[in-house]
């Protein structure tokens, strides 16, 4: 009988294929959703083997955890620079307009943001101290010092929706899975405009020519 081996992951046309007998190991593929998987791989190291958050990963490494290790995989890689969805009536026209207003992010620490702050502060001048950060859920670290985040409860779609309209266009929504969009400044992301029947109210702002590029979340072995 086969040596088995679990892998979680997130839930890609191109990694979903991973499951099998492979040189003699049964691939077990799992997929789960990625906040979560993360999440948990810190706080109780519960996976064999799983897709892990680059930045995280360096975070962890650089506090001396020896329990992780990595291999050079990156099932999921994104253009972070991407697209910017904004409003019909928006007067956010460029990047360097998000100063002052706030950013929603799940998780402070994730990959997609650590890009997104970088990308805005190298190429636009829009340093992180620039904006109000909001979160959602559990952060999987401490706040670095300096930083002052906003908390909610619930999805922050559901605060997009509920807040007043002169409240909904300051805020900025970062995207994390599924779909290699960097940042979304917008109501609502376009799914879920779709789903209301807002689309007539949305246009899509392409971001200038970036200088460079980089590679998303990475795969861990725990």
């Amino acid at each position: 009988m086969p040596q088995a081996i679990e892998v979680i992951g997130g839930d890609y046309e191109h990694t979903l294929g991973l499951a099998g007998i492979r040189d003699g190991i049964d691939v077990r593929y799992t997929t789960a959703s990625l906040h979560g998987v993360f999440l948990r791989m810190i706080t109780e190291r519960c996976y064999e083997a799983c897709e892990f958050s680059l930045s995280n990963y360096l975070m962890l490494k650089d506090r001396g955890a020896d329990w992780l290790h990595a291999i050079p995989v990156f099932p999921y890689r994104a253009f972070r620079h991407s697209t910017l969805y904004v409003r019909k009536d928006s007067p956010l026209r460029e990047p360097a307009d998000l100063r002052g207003k706030r950013a929603g992010v799940p998780d402070f620490s994730m990959t997609a943001a650590v890009w997104t702050r970088g990308i805005l502060a190298d190429q636009y001048g829009v340093q992180w101290q620039d904006l109000r950060w909001v979160v959602s859920g559990q952060q999987r670290f401490a706040t670095p010092p300096g930083v002052t985040l906003e908390a909610i409860d619930g999805d922050l779609e559901a605060l997009l929706v509920d807040q007043p309209e002169a409240i909904q266009d300051e805020i900025i929504r970062i995207n994390t899975e599924a779909r290699p969009l960097a940042l979304q400044v917008a109501l609502l992301i376009p799914i879920l405009a779709a789903l209301l029947g807002l689309v007539n109210s949305f246009r899509m702002v392409r971001l200038p020519a970036p200088k460079s590029t980089g590679a998303a979340e990475g795969t861990m072995l725990g």
